[in-house]
């Protein structure tokens, strides 16, 4: 299994590579992400740093189509390691988001990048066929559950209503959603865990 997972980094990262050898102004990011995948951290941070000096100086719509597109490439090459680097993800993707979001309100893109349940609702609001939103969404709901589950039969680690309340939610988001590779079983995992805080709720009811 691990040698699979370091082919997938290493076949996701060479695409990457290759899609930015003609890409001017990410040049420094590219040779961030080179020496990162050679484990050179040294060099690694010195490339991202100068990178961030570059990003420093352009406009917003510059920087929010490089957010967007670095994150799209992070959904789609969920294999590859380290494409958003902490000061990356500090100094740029997060004051980009926030300034998307302050100057384009109606817009689900930043919602659905920045993550967390309110933000998620809030792209999923204002785009019902935002499918990644979606998922992420059900991923969370799921993620959630399953920690308020895993002590049953003792006790159970939360609210249940408002868990059911969640699961409900979620689903009720995927079934008007497009046909993403993971949705079916996605809602299956959330169905079985619906089922089960059902069963607990009328436990403590009796």
């Amino acid at each position: 299994m691990a040698t699979d997972w370091r082919k997938e980094n290493f076949e996701g990262m060479a695409q990457l590579l290759g899609y930015l050898t003609d890409k001017p102004k990410l040049q420094k990011y590219r040779e961030y992400c080179g020496y990162s995948e050679k484990g050179h951290r040294r060099e690694a941070l010195h490339a991202i740093k100068a990178f961030l000096k570059e990003t420093a100086t352009w406009d917003f719509q510059e920087r929010k189509e490089f957010v967007d597109w670095i994150m799209w490439v992070h959904h789609g090459l969920p294999e590859v390691q380290g494409l958003l680097p902490s000061a990356m993800y500090l100094e740029l993707i997060e004051p980009t988001l926030s300034e998307w979001m302050a100057n384009e309100p109606k817009h689900s893109g930043p919602y659905r990048w920045s993550g967390g349940e309110e933000n998620l609702r809030k792209a999923i609001a204002l785009d019902k066929l935002d499918g990644i939103a979606i998922m992420k969404f059900g991923k969370m709901i799921l993620n959630a559950t399953n920690y308020s589950l895993h002590e049953l039969p003792e006790t159970y680690l939360g609210e249940p209503q408002e868990d059911s309340d969640d699961l409900e939610e979620a689903l009720g988001y995927l079934s008007g959603a497009l046909g993403d590779p993971g949705k079916d079983a996605l809602m299956e995992s959330l169905k079985a865990n619906a089922d089960r805080i059902r069963k607990w709720i009328l436990k403590i009811e009796e």
